[in-house]
């Protein structure tokens, strides 16, 4: 006789009282005690663990995942040496072979929670667990061990099938027999539970499944109601109803049920949204199917059921649902909004390459605009600077030489002073052009009337200046204020030389504040009348010049005697 306490499991044979295993912890205590028909005994512990005799002492079989367990409440060894084992939160498990395989809610039990186990004659296994008395059939096992079933059917008892309770009594083991006439017995919280297994029929009668109710956007459109679009429609040989959803969320919902009279509370369902859904949603017990944001299109809604002998129907009750699309929706729309965007892409592309192209367009002006300037310099540098040098070498070569040089000398040291002047002057007008600090109209403004100052000072005429304070700080190239001095100098030049004016004056002025206006008037004799609309030389430069950078220039003699020499240039923003 084996017999389990609390913290130690005895034997007693031939009078003789032994104890075979002790607790060394709170886990290790014995909670289930067994015999198989060979006579191993099997026990299992608080920890989840199970014990075997092997005839001198128990070996401890620890299951995988043995801390999700919870504690062995119940246990039902085979004839193959092999043993059943029901824990308290890990479902079923099974030791055969050196090998456990474990049973859960997953593969289809109700509950994980096993409290009893008994086997019948045909090796059927029968559980008692909290949602009620659940039997396994040994073929239908047997095909799920072997993968050709997805879940493992079970028949499912409650109160609908005679029990009082659905609780079963877990205090103390065994709580559950077999008796000799093959009649299981399980103790409940408050009666006693007993079937013969011989007797019990499996319901080969699914559940009827019908549609209740559905709900779109949170308002009931089946069954029919005002505004509602119903059409009967013929799908898979079965008459079902199709209905027309109007434009919104796409917010879906299904109330359905089965009617099972036998044992109505184990009815299981699944549902699909064809169209939608490529596989069956497992909702248990569950009656009710939430889509949120379906998108437009047409779907079929199906549901299947299953009684509590695990049978399920074939055909579910069916439903079309049509979702209309808001116009942004459709595929006109959308396609019209791919083309759009395809076309502003491709603009995007054409703008995006114009402007890299008028960027490097600009480069090549800059980098041709350089070179135009340093050939400018160049040229200035060797018709000012080489020239005059090329002078003051030649006079001094001259003065170092008393036999080719006897007369004249100061004459000739004058000379080379006024030329060295000269020069100085001349390299203040090259650096003054390429010094990009003074590419602006404030800054040519303040140079032109130093320079005329400068210039008329040794003459006998008078200079009245009319220039304007401080303006805005228009930008001008090097080319333009270059040619712009030039074209400046050449007319003071031609009114020393030509005019015999005592008097000049010079304004300049901007007119309409984009258009810059330089005016030298002199009171001389004004244009020969052979001349008056021709091009003489220097005239003719000073209109090539301002046309060089996209001015003019206008020569005029005027009314009372003179000459009024015109430029106008367009100036850029500021």
């Amino acid at each position: 006789l084996w017999v389990g306490t609390l913290f130690s499991i005895i034997c007693l044979s031939n009078s003789n009282l032994t104890f075979e295993y002790s607790s060394q912890t709170v886990g290790d205590h014995p909670t289930a005690l067994a015999e198989a028909p060979d006579g191993t005994i099997w026990a299992g512990t608080l920890a989840g663990t199970l014990l075997r005799w092997d005839g001198a002492k128990f070996i401890t079989l620890v299951p995988p995942d043995r801390n999700s367990l919870g504690r062995i409440w119940a246990l039902w060894p085979t004839a193959d040496d092999g043993v059943w084992a029901g824990t308290e939160e890990g479902g079923l498990l099974h030791w055969s072979n050196g090998q456990f395989r474990r049973y859960t809610v997953q593969d289809g039990l109700p509950s994980d929670s096993i409290v009893q186990i008994l086997g019948d004659a045909a090796g059927d296994l029968w559980l008692g667990t909290r949602a009620g008395i659940v039997r396994i059939q040994a073929a239908a096992r047997a095909r799920f061990d072997q993968g050709k079933l997805d879940k493992l059917p079970v028949s499912v008892y409650g109160q609908a099938d005679g029990l009082l309770t659905i609780g079963s009594a877990i205090i103390y083991q065994p709580s559950c027999w077999r008796g000799q006439d093959g009649t299981l017995y399980f103790a409940m919280a408050n009666s006693v539970a007993a079937v013969n297994p011989g007797q019990v029929r499996i319901n080969s009668r699914p559940p009827a499944v019908t549609l209740e109710e559905m709900w779109a956007d949170d308002k009931r459109v089946w069954p029919r109601r005002a505004g509602a679009i119903l059409t009967a429609v013929r799908t898979g040989g079965k008459t079902s109803e199709a209905i027309a959803i109007e434009p919104g969320r796409g917010d879906l919902e299904f109330d359905y049920t089965g009617l099972s009279l036998g044992s109505p509370l184990h009815v299981q369902f699944k549902y699909k949204l064809e169209g939608l859904d490529s596989d069956w949603n497992p909702a248990g017990p569950g009656r009710k199917a939430v889509y949120r944001h379906v998108p437009p299109g047409e779907y079929v809604f199906r549901v299947i059921a299953c009684n509590s002998d695990g049978v399920f129907s074939q055909e579910g009750d069916l439903l079309t649902v049509k979702v209309n699309p808001h116009f942004y929706q459709t595929v006109w729309f959308q396609g019209g909004v791919s083309l759009i965007a395809v076309m502003l892409l491709l603009l995007a592309v054409v703008i995006a390459m114009r402007r890299r192209m008028r960027h490097r367009m600009e480069h090549l002006e800059q980098q041709h605009e350089l070179e135009r300037e340093r050939s400018r310099i160049a040229q200035d540098l060797h018709d000012d600077l080489g020239a005059g040098l090329t002078e003051i070498s030649l006079l001094g070569g001259m003065l170092q030489d008393p036999a080719r040089f006897t007369t004249g000398k100061q004459e000739a040291l004058q000379r080379i002073v006024q030329r060295c002047h000269d020069l100085v002057v001349a390299l203040d007008e090259i650096v003054w052009a390429v010094n990009p600090r003074n590419d602006s109209v404030n800054s040519l403004t303040g140079y032109l009337s130093r320079y005329a100052q400068g210039f008329l000072e040794p003459t006998a005429i008078r200079c009245r200046l009319e220039v304007p304070e401080a303006g805005p700080e228009h930008p001008l190239s090097s080319e333009q204020r270059h040619n712009l001095f030039l074209a400046f100098k050449e007319a003071l030049t031609n009114v020393v030389r030509h005019s015999g004016a005592t008097g000049v004056r010079i304004k300049i002025s901007f007119e309409e504040k984009d258009r810059l206006l330089i005016i030298v008037e002199d009171n001389g004799r004004g244009l020969p009348a052979a001349t008056e609309g021709e091009a003489g030389d220097g005239l003719d430069n000073l209109r090539r010049r301002m046309a060089q950078i996209g001015g003019q220039c206008d020569i005029a003699s005027l009314p009372g005697g003179g000459v009024a020499v015109t430029m106008s240039l367009p100036l850029a923003k500021p």
